[in-house]
Order: C-alpha cells, then sequence, then structure tokens
C-alpha cells in the first residue's frame, strides 16, 4: 500500500506492517488534519480548519466551530486548543463535558492569536502566541514572559524528558 498520506488532506496509521489511509472521502475525517493528540482512552484527536475532530478507531465526531491549529491533551484529558482564525481567537479547552474559551483580558494568555499550545510533566499548560510571548497556567494561575521579539509568534512548544520547554516561531 500507499506510505504515507499522499493526498491532502489525509492521516495516516502505521501498525508496523500496513499503512491505513483515513480522507475525507473513504472515512469520516473532518476536515484536513492539523495536528495530532492522544487521550487517555487512546482515542484520536484532530485539530483541522473546522474545529475538533475525534476518532475511537469505530466513530468520528466532529466537534465543529472555528479553525483549531495547535492541540494537547492535560493529564485530566482536557484537550487544550489554539482557536486562531480572524472569527473566534484564543485558546480553547474541552473536558469532554464543557467548553471554555481564554482571552487575554480574563486570563494571562499572550495573545488573541494563540499557535503553540503543550502541557509539560508538572501539568503546566504552556501557550504561545502570534505577536507576543508565552505564557504557563498551573491549573490555577497563569504568569506571561516575553521571551521573543514581538511579532514573531511562537508557533510550537513542547516540553523534553529533563524539565526543559522548547519554543520555536518566527
Amino acid at each position: 500500500g500507499q506510505a504515507g498520506p499522499g493526498t491532502h488532506p489525509a492521516v495516516a496509521k502505521f501498525d508496523g506492517s500496513i499503512w491505513t489511509i483515513y480522507t475525507l472521502t473513504n472515512f469520516g475525517l473532518c476536515s484536513a488534519p492539523l495536528a495530532i493528540a492522544f487521550d487517555a482512552q487512546n482515542n484520536k484527536w484532530f485539530s483541522t480548519g473546522n474545529g475538533l475532530c475525534e476518532f475511537n478507531d469505530t466513530i468520528w465526531t466532529n466537534y465543529s466551530g472555528t479553525a483549531v491549529s495547535a492541540l494537547s491533551i492535560d493529564y485530566m484529558d482536557n484537550k487544550w486548543f489554539s482557536s486562531d482564525s480572524a472569527y473566534v481567537a484564543g485558546l480553547g479547552k474541552f473536558d469532554g463535558s464543557n467548553w471554555t474559551q481564554y482571552y487575554p483580558s480574563e486570563s494571562g494568555i499572550p495573545d488573541n492569536y494563540i499557535l503553540g499550545v503543550a502541557v509539560d510533566h508538572h501539568r503546566n499548560t504552556w501557550v504561545g502566541g502570534y505577536h507576543s510571548g508565552v505564557a504557563k497556567f498551573d491549573g490555577v494561575n497563569w504568569s506571561a514572559s516575553v521571551i521573543i521579539n514581538p511579532g514573531t509568534g511562537v508557533s510550537s512548544i513542547v516540553g523534553d524528558y529533563t524539565d526543559n520547554v522548547w519554543l520555536s516561531g518566527g
């Protein structure tokens, strides 16, 4: 079979010997996937141009909404995502039942246009803005830092196994 997605939009799974390709037409993929994360039940979550999409190996569920770019799942199984469209921007959280939206005026997120989101080993949620800086949420309090030149943006955030937080942008 074909190795990798091959055609856009698609998601590919490799089980060690066989590639399975999921597309908009032959499976229930909701929209062009931008990021993938796995929850505690091994459900696959995809950020897409039309919202979040969940796949439990049998059923595709589309949580339509605004464009979602970055996606991370924390230890409580909350889905953290960036909504960076011109219509609804900010940081979102979905706990499986309730949706919460965070904005700079109400929280410590650095920007309405969030491009990167990650959860570290200490259960902190990190978010990076398009226009300025990065913020950390410890579950109660937000703290923000401007660590790059304004306007360059933080597009990706990852925590490593030695407790460092890595950012990319530009």
